[in-house]
């Protein structure tokens, strides 16, 4: 009978395994590179960013919670804050209920200029020392460049010299 559909077993079309795996399991790399790179880095980012935030939290900052309240932070314990809301009323909140710093006391916002100020001189000076090496480079191939000319320019002239004694032979 014939079956349509179904290929004999030794057919010559029939291809090995090898193609097939690679077909099946190149897409789903691919899937997890997207996922990987649009879903798992942006999150992983973004809880070190929070952590640091948690981390940075002092007397004084100011905070909004995600429920919406604002308030300063008078005490922090282990895992709670005080915060003042209003003139004598302060609540008791969980860090995890921090969304995120609006302001910063002024004591603390004086470390944080500092950090700015060397972190902008760190800069400064990295994009100096990269233009400089740039600048080296540049001055070394033109050094390079002036080297290859004379050496071409010293052997035309020597070519240039030995053709009349060639031709004498």
């Amino acid at each position: 009978m014939l079956g349509f559909g179904t290929a004999p077993s030794g057919a010559a079309g029939s291809t090995g395994s090898g193609g097939d795996i690679l077909g099946f399991l190149l897409p789903l790399i691919l899937i997890f590179g997207i996922f990987y790179f649009m879903l798992i880095l942006p999150q992983k980012k973004k809880d070190k960013n929070f952590k640091l935030m948690m981390e940075s939290l002092k007397r004084g900052d100011k905070i909004m919670t995600i429920g919406g309240i604002v308030g300063k932070i008078t005490a922090i314990k282990e895992g709670t804050l005080k915060i003042q809301v209003a003139p004598k009323v302060e609540i008791e909140i969980r860090k995890s209920a921090v969304a995120n710093v609006v302001s910063r006391g002024p004591e603390n916002k004086a470390k944080e200029d500092v950090k700015k100020e060397s972190k902008d001189a760190t800069d400064k000076a990295k994009k100096e020392s990269k233009d400089a090496t740039g600048k080296a480079k540049k001055e070394s191939k033109a050094k390079e460049d002036v080297k290859k000319e004379s050496k071409d320019a010293t052997d035309k002239a020597i070519e240039e010299a030995e053709t009349p004694f060639k031709e004498d032979k």
